[in-house]
């Protein structure tokens, strides 16, 4: 029997529309307004975790280039498996009077808020203890952090299944939720270019299941590989490849967040002038285009960076939107396991990046000594492939992976209409009939509005 307040089954073409009329209605001004705000505090850190991590570790506190590397990776090891987790707990637990994912984001929220100051600090009562037992220390602290920042995540991606069915509005609310993450970053640099311009140092140098999960997984993984890989890197590029002065690792980002923000803005209309994969090459082209740029940049000229510093904020932030989107697809109605596929998502993506940032940190030329001088051209050439060769090998596999999925749903056109009957079948409310009616309007909608255009 179906439950008191559930809307009865459309029976007609125009009782679906009335339908999806009421479903549409469900998401409020305050409900989207409160939704954009729910990720703040964890992109304010995520900024100062990828971009400042490794060169504090490095230039701040002087430690190895593995030391540094072995810290990320564990992050991101702890982030990875603990997705998985929270998304399948997620799903069934959680406080009855409160509401399951803001359980687990108020929970995650404490976690972030109690551990993230003491990842960019001296160790209390270990300063002067071996290099292994800070490790500890500050590995201690990041896997608290992880944690928390994973919950908080999750938690906050599977609720936009719940607030909408709408694929335009699903669209709306990434391109909101990125363009707060991007105004998070700019923020962030904005107080550091301050804060090193209060210093006042004349030194330059810093002090001491089926075929669509797995191509939409791939698609997620090369996406955000080319996104932290240039956030992470790139202040090192500024500063050993093109050996620019210390304020240079504030306004560059900044100019990267500025334009990524312009990128959420173009995304909507780009998607619906060619479609959301045609869009999303788009946005893999111009990281393509950044890497070769990045590459043959001379250091005789530096102001061309901005150019494709520029490049890579636009291009990374329409692949991001469009992933999390077609990620929002590929779940359709099955809203009561958005959690555990966003956190299956998230766990490929956090495996993937701390392996790979390890082992860029691991080969990177040693380390040569402070009181020496510069460091070497091998370390400083070494930089300047990484900010090319990973973001753009990663942003046209990503590509590929999303002509795999196009190609995949061109053979299976049925797999999502039948995966609905199943659950039906099975015992799925009216919920997710109308959920899948909805997308059916809106499906018939986009075609009859592209046709009138």
């Amino acid at each position: 029997m179906a439950p008191r307040d559930a809307l009865p089954a459309p029976s007609s073409p125009k009782q679906l529309r009335r339908t999806v009329s009421y479903t549409r209605k469900q998401i409020t001004a305050t409900q989207t307004f409160g939704y954009s705000a729910g990720h703040i505090l964890n992109d304010l850190c995520s900024a100062c975790w990828f971009t400042y991590l490794i060169i504090y570790q490095t230039e701040v506190k002087q430690q190895s280039e593995s030391f540094a590397g072995i810290l990320m990776l564990v992050g991101q090891v702890a982030d990875g498996l603990v997705t998985p987790l929270v998304g399948i707990t997620m799903d069934k637990f959680g406080i009855k009077r409160y509401g399951k994912r803001k359980t687990w984001h108020a929970l995650g929220t404490f976690a972030v808020i109690i551990s993230f100051a003491f990842m960019f600090h001296k160790c209390f009562g270990f300063e002067d203890s071996s290099s292994q037992i800070q490790q500890l220390y500050y590995g201690a602290f990041i896997v608290l952090f992880q944690i928390g920042w994973a919950s908080t995540q999750i938690s906050h991606l599977s609720l936009i299944p719940v607030l909408t069915v709408c694929k335009k509005k699903i669209v709306f609310l990434n391109s909101i939720r990125s363009c707060l993450t991007f105004v998070c970053g700019i923020v962030v640099y904005l107080l550091m270019g301050l804060l090193l311009h209060l210093a006042g140092s004349k030194v330059d140098a810093l002090g001491p299941g089926d075929e669509r999960v797995f191509s939409v997984g791939l698609m997620y993984m090369f996406t955000r590989i080319a996104i932290n890989v240039p956030q992470v890197y790139l202040p090192l590029y500024l500063i050993s490849t093109l050996s620019l002065n210390k304020e240079s690792i504030a306004y560059f980002p900044l100019v990267m967040l500025i334009c990524s923000v312009i990128g959420s803005f173009l995304t909507r209309p780009l998607t619906k002038l060619s479609g959301k994969r045609v869009a999303y090459i788009c946005g893999a082209t111009l990281v393509v285009g950044s890497s070769f740029w990045f590459y043959f940049q001379s250091k005789d000229d530096p102001n061309p960076t901005y150019g494709a510093t520029a490049c890579i904020g636009v291009g990374c932030s329409i692949m991001l939107i469009l992933s999390l989107s077609m990620t929002a697809d590929l779940i359709g109605g099955h809203t009561d396991t958005a959690a555990f596929v966003y956190g299956s998502m998230s766990l490929v993506d956090k495996l993937s990046n701390g392996i790979l940032i390890a082992l860029i940190q691991h080969f990177h030329p040693e380390k040569c000594n402070p009181d020496l001088g510069p460091c070497s051209t091998n370390g400083a050439q070494y930089y300047r492939y990484t900010m090319s060769v990973i973001p753009g090998t990663a942003a046209l596999l990503a590509a590929l992976s999303t002509l795999l999925l196009s190609f995949v749903v061109e053979r299976c056109p049925h797999t999502t209409q039948i995966q609905n009957q199943n659950v039906d079948e099975q015992g799925g409310n009216n919920d997710i009939v109308i959920s899948n009616a909805a997308r059916e309007v809106e499906e018939r909608e986009d075609i009859e509005s592209s046709k009138e255009d």
